[in-house]
């Protein structure tokens, strides 16, 4: 069931033609109040949210209700008072001061709002005005018994209060599981505050991106719920799109955009919608408060030109930059959270408040301007969020900027990721270094791949977008908090691969991972009796590509066992550079066993255009071969594709190590691939787990996801396609004491294949992984 709201402004633009476009630069609070107050004597759509009087605040007792538990309610209030601009707390501000049964006392922001009606109307959308606005609070109540609740009026130095009233909150047959926390008993993970475990699976969808408007995001939620996603994450800017609370009228597209320090009522009732629907789907959002390319003017993506915060509109700042230290921008950031908070606030189904998309593609990035700035919104939203909602923000580098993660006040760390060959490898190195550097939940917010969205995606990477799937299970067994939030959003309808979503929910709906002490743990390769070929190629796709220091772009070392099992897969950079540089990252292989005559293939797909790459394989430290990608060119600064394609390196029998190191001026992506080298117990499997050899009897000790190392889309493109596994033994090293069963899911179709007791020997817990041909997952749990 869907329902139509309150709040929604006109489709058509409203041209505000008696503003000056070209008006003067607004760069203090006294200033924007003027031209505030010139706007409402001189505009007569201005002049309808201004007021005249004396300050009131009454709420109507006629109308209040008993109110349930976590569920969100508007209560009827009526405000009068004196002000131009109703989105300017130093202008009108209205609060409510709530009294608990338990005697806490908290406030929340009360919102001006302008009512609307959604429809489609000719398979569009179509927004209408009700004719009704003004102030608007919203309550949640988190405690059952009688509340006590008055409005706050602050209008200048003027402060009244309305009489109080009794709002009576009962506990229903079915109570709702609260707002998102972090686990108090293991951090990793999220919970309701019934204390039950909320596991984020869901995608983006940023942006209403058809004629459907706002009904298109409905449609999106209305599918996710269907196949037991529940989270939605999207954004309130830039101001390219209709659910940016702040744009500049000079730009405005969309109508009722009102210019810097104006709450967009047609966005703002999008989003209503968005939040109630979710609301009613049990489905958690994510909206993000700021974005990038808004405050982005020198590069793609860039919508700088747009913003009401630039001086050539009439904003306070010339430079976007400036946007971290600026004192007038810093207190316009705070009234467009404080009206985020006071219009979404109240609600259980905003899972957390993101400050920034991206926040390191805004120019001249500072990193200690850009921590400060989040330290004091954090605070900010902190202090007024009676609801305590978590705070986050992303960066646009897969490592993150670990300053700016490390702040005790954000709760929880974002990763987002693109163009990895395997992404489930990359989110793996990002979830381990993250968790090991600040102790916080980790999600991966966005990923994806450029090619995704190619026209020819569908015939090179099929339905199944492989890519989504194993970015769920990465999350889980990488120790994240919840799976992969996809980017492209409009290829779930199409593609079906919602359908990825219900097996992992089955799966953690039956373990209360907030509740165990699970975390990531190996998982190893303990015999092979199955057909194995000494031909049996180890292909390593390579992990995260980024430019910045990095867990992976350092010198690494990693083992590989008999079985062709490495011992850190995520340290294989995707993108390799130069010693020279500090993100220098050679990478070696050591084999426990002497190799066999093979080779080493290197598969490179770009080059560095700013100096090219030259790419050295040693052999036990003695070099090998090498081969050299010049740039000829060097006016052209552009990736080069000419070199492109596979060079193999002759590996002799006996080799202990091999090293591939880039000896040039600049990067190369490049992927590895070893025939022949590893011998007949080649198995090509990745094994990814978390576990706790201590878990209580009745419950999980362990969750494994074991995945062909092929089963990934760079495989899928290049036509490599899996082929079974069979015969295999697995390990747990650790779990010395109890007896166990594992049950085996398919985790493309929730399906349980197998179910079998494991032995232990020698304090490692040992048992069989039947035929996997592309992804298994093996829930184990102690019963004895």
């Amino acid at each position: 069931m869907l329902i139509l709201l309150r709040a929604i402004a006109p489709l058509a633009a409203i041209t505000l033609t008696s503003i000056a476009h070209a008006a003067p630069s607004v760069g203090t609070r006294s200033a924007l109040r003027d031209r505030d107050a010139h706007w409402a004597a001189t505009n007569d759509q201005r002049a309808a949210f201004a007021s005249k009087g004396d300050p009131a605040a009454s709420i109507d007792a006629s109308r209040i209700r008993v109110a349930e538990l976590y569920e969100r309610f508007e209560l009827p209030i009526d405000v009068s008072g004196t002000w131009s601009n109703p989105f300017d707390p130093t202008d009108i501000a209205v609060d409510a001061e709530i009294r608990t049964p338990s005697g806490r006392t908290h406030s929340m922001p009360a919102f001006y709002a302008v009512d609307h009606h959604a429809a489609v109307v000719n398979d569009a959308e179509a927004l209408t005005p009700t004719g009704e606005r003004g102030w608007r609070l919203r309550l949640t109540l988190t405690e059952p018994g009688a509340h006590r609740v008055r409005i706050v009026v602050t209008d200048d130095d003027r402060r009244v209060n309305s009489d109080w009233v009794t709002i009576d909150c009962v506990t229903p047959a079915t109570p709702a599981p609260g707002f998102v926390r972090v686990s108090e008993n293991n951090s990793r993970y999220f919970e309701h505050d019934d204390g039950s475990l909320f596991f984020p699976i869901g995608l983006n969808h940023a942006w209403p991106g058809s004629d459907l408007g706002v009904f298109n995001v409905d449609r999106t939620l209305i599918n996710l719920a269907a196949n037991d996603g529940n989270t939605l994450r999207f954004w309130l800017g830039p101001c390219f799109h209709h659910l940016s609370l702040e744009t500049s009228e000079k730009f405005d597209e969309f109508g009722h955009a009102g210019g810097l320090g104006w709450m967009n009522q047609s966005a703002a009732a999008r989003v209503d919608r968005i939040v109630e629907t979710a609301e009613v789907l049990g489905v958690k959002v994510i909206p993000v408060a700021f974005s990038f390319s808004g405050w982005r003017g020198v590069a793609f993506p860039r919508n700088w030109h747009e913003s009401p915060y630039n001086a050539v509109n009439g904003g306070p700042i010339e430079n976007a930059g400036d946007v971290f230290t600026d004192p007038f921008v810093r207190e316009l950031n705070k009234r467009r959270l404080r009206y985020i908070v006071a219009r979404w606030g109240a609600s259980p189904a905003v899972m957390c408040w993101e400050l920034w998309n991206e926040v390191s593609g805004v120019d001249d990035y500072d990193s200690g301007a850009c921590a400060a700035w989040h330290a004091e919104m954090a605070g900010y939203l902190k202090s007024i969020d009676p609801h305590e909602h978590l705070v986050a923000t992303s960066t646009w580098w897969t490592e993150g900027d670990r300053t700016l993660d490390g702040l005790d006040e954000l709760d929880f760390t974002f990763t987002h990721e693109y163009n990895a060959m395997d992404h489930s490898l990359a989110h793996y190195a990002a979830a381990r270094d993250k968790w090991d550097r600040h102790r916080k939940p980790h999600l991966v917010g966005e990923f994806g791949n450029q090619e995704f969205d190619s026209s020819n995606a569908d015939a090179a990477y099929g339905p199944e977008r492989i890519a989504v799937h194993n970015a769920l299970w990465a999350g889980l067994t990488s120790g994240s908090a919840g799976g992969a939030l996809y980017w492209y959003w409009s290829h779930g309808e199409r593609d079906h691969w919602n359908r990825y979503f219900t097996p992992l929910a089955d799966l953690v709906a039956d373990v209360p991972l907030n509740k165990l002490e699970l975390s990531p743990i190996d998982c190893r390769v303990a015999s092979r009796g199955g057909a194995a070929s000494e031909s049996d190629a180890l292909r390593i796709p390579g992990a995260a590509n980024s430019w910045r220091p990095a867990p992976w772009n350092q010198p690494n070392t990693v083992r590989v066992d008999r079985f062709g099992q490495l011992d850190h897969p995520e340290r294989v950079p995707g993108l390799i550079h130069p010693t020279a540089l500090d993100r220098g990252n050679p990478i070696r292989f050591e084999f426990d066993e002497p190799t066999h005559p093979g080779a080493l293939v290197v598969s490179v797909r770009g080059v560095s255009g700013w100096g090219g790459s030259r790419i050295e394989v040693r052999v036990d430290d003695e070099p090998l071969t090498s081969w050299s990608f010049d740039d000829d060119d060097e006016a052209d600064k552009s990736e080069m594709s000419q070199f492109n394609g596979d060079y193999t390196a002759t590996i002799p029998a006996g080799a202990r190590s091999i090293e591939i190191i880039d000896t040039g001026k600049d990067w190369a992506y490049t992927s590895y691939r070893f025939e022949g080298v590893i011998g007949p117990g080649m198995t090509p499997v990745w094994l990814t787990a978390i576990g706790d050899a201590d878990a209580p009897k009745g419950t999980t000790a362990a969750l494994v996801w074991a995945r062909h190392r092929d089963f990934h889309w760079g495989a899928k493109r290049a036509g490599i396609d899996p082929g079974p596994i069979s015969g295999v033994t697995l390990t747990l090293p650790g779990f010395d004491r109890g007896d166990y069963e594992v049950e085996w899911i398919d985790t493309q179709t929730g399906a349980v294949i197998d179910r079998a007791p494991a032995r232990r020997d020698e304090g490692e817990l040992v048992f069989a992984m039947p035929t996997l041909e592309a992804s298994l997952a093996a829930k184990i749990t102690r019963v004895r």
